[in-house]
């Protein structure tokens, strides 16, 4: 907690400082915010176990909601009365209006927790790091509480409509109505709400890139061997299956090693796969490394020492952070046109940008490219990319701008 603070800040998160929830793309933002406020710590998780505490004297507390067939969500039905929900329900369909009344009903609970707090700690500003049901809630304390500001910010499964099983994002409209800023992972991102939303909120909606710390320079080399890496969790819509299956249409002179970073519920699939597709392909060898701390990473970007970062993702709410810690390496990406990637691969500038549903053989031929390229060629593109994260995903200067937003309400 900064001593010169004179704002205090209610940050609420999806499970940071808890376990590894957030960590690696948080943590230095939160820095700078206990730098220049007053921080509390509202952590929306179960089964909390604090594995890193904060340095700083910051407090924190974890909240779960209750099953919605509880006897506290009971006590709640006589307000779905009011207003605010009978115009959100206005037209929608049963899943989707059963999907904003639990949204509705979780909002509903936290006001009291939220109202305490905020009394408590006497805060000023409500900073919900994803948009949720306490987002809405906050809203709907400010009703009683005019001084509070509140900010959200949006990634991907809070965003867009076809994240959700009901087809639709609730209350965006209340939210955006009633926020002072809404914030945005990248351009796409922002230009989809608006879309969606209305574009009367341009002027509160703002792009904010999460940023990431610097990793150790990879030198770009000219070896017989190309070494390439992907770090994802493996899970379908990663779509991991397609780089295995692009790295055997490699042709047979090119010689790859493929390091995947990342666990998931498709690792043994996805392992029996690249056995099956990749084991008579001498000329391509791979390793599976599973989960690596994101503190851990560095060290083995160094060890691996890869020219090229691989990713066929089928979706995304912005810019990959792994991504960003590939070209503060000096790696250059190839990556499918979801999300705010094309924010960061520039084709043929900082990397190879692919279709949005690119097929395996689109990824071999980008991959084909890259290796193709000269040395002076492939320097060029590795101090690109190092150039745009430099300008614009350096966690150190976007989490500062952050925090003079936030300061400016």
């Amino acid at each position: 907690m900064s001593a010169n603070a004179t704002k205090n800040l209610l940050l609420v998160t999806a499970g940071f400082p808890y376990g590894e929830s957030e960590r690696s793309f948080l943590s230095i933002e939160f820095s700078h915010l206990c730098d220049q406020f007053n921080v509390s710590v509202l952590a929306l998780c179960h089964n909390p176990q604090l594995l890193y505490p904060f340095e700083q004297n910051v407090p924190h507390e974890a909240y779960a909601f209750p099953p919605l067939r509880s006897a506290a969500t009971l006590a709640m039905l006589p307000f779905l009365v009011q207003k605010i929900f009978r115009t959100e329900l206005r037209g929608l369909s049963l899943s989707a209006a059963t999907g904003a009344t639990a949204y509705y009903l979780n909002a509903l609970h936290t006001l009291p927790l939220l109202r305490r707090r905020v009394m408590e700690r006497n805060i000023h500003i409500i900073y919900t790091y994803w948009c949720s049901e306490i987002t809405l809630a906050a809203l709907l304390l400010r009703r009683e509480l005019p001084h509070l500001k509140v900010v959200t910010r949006f990634h991907g499964v809070d965003l867009y409509n076809e994240r959700r099983h009901d087809g639709r994002q609730p209350f965006r409209t209340a939210i955006a109505d009633g926020a002072d800023r809404l914030i945005f992972p990248c351009n796409r991102a922002r230009d989809y709400f608006l879309q969606h939303w209305g574009a009367q909120y341009a002027a509160k909606s703002v792009t904010a890139y999460l940023g990431c710390r610097s990793f150790p320079r990879i030198a770009a080399e000219d070896k017989p061997t190309v070494v390439l890496v992907s770090c994802s969790n493996l899970i379908p819509l990663k779509r991991v299956d397609r780089i295995i299956d692009a790295l055997a249409l490699l042709p047979k002179e090119l010689s790859v090693s493929w390091h995947h970073i990342g666990d998931g519920a498709m690792r043994t699939i996805l392992e029996a796969r690249a056995q099956r597709t990749l084991a008579a392909k001498d000329n391509v060898s791979w390793q599976f490394h599973g989960a690596v701390p994101n503190h851990a990473l560095p060290e083995l970007y160094e060890r691996l020492a890869p020219q090229l970062f691989l990713t066929a993702t089928s979706t995304e709410g912005g810019v990959p952070v792994s991504i960003q810690e590939a070209a503060s390496a000096r790696i250059p990406s190839v990556g499918t046109d979801v999300g705010g990637v094309g924010e960061l691969i520039l084709h043929r500038s900082t990397g190879f940008l692919l279709t949005p549903d690119a097929p395996a053989q689109e990824i071999a031929d980008a991959i084909s490219a890259f290796c193709s390229l000269s040395l002076s060629q492939r320097t060029a593109m590795s101090e690109a990319a190092f150039h745009l994260w430099q300008t614009a995903f350096d966690a150190e200067n976007n989490a500062s701008a952050m925090c003079q937003l936030l300061d400016s309400l």
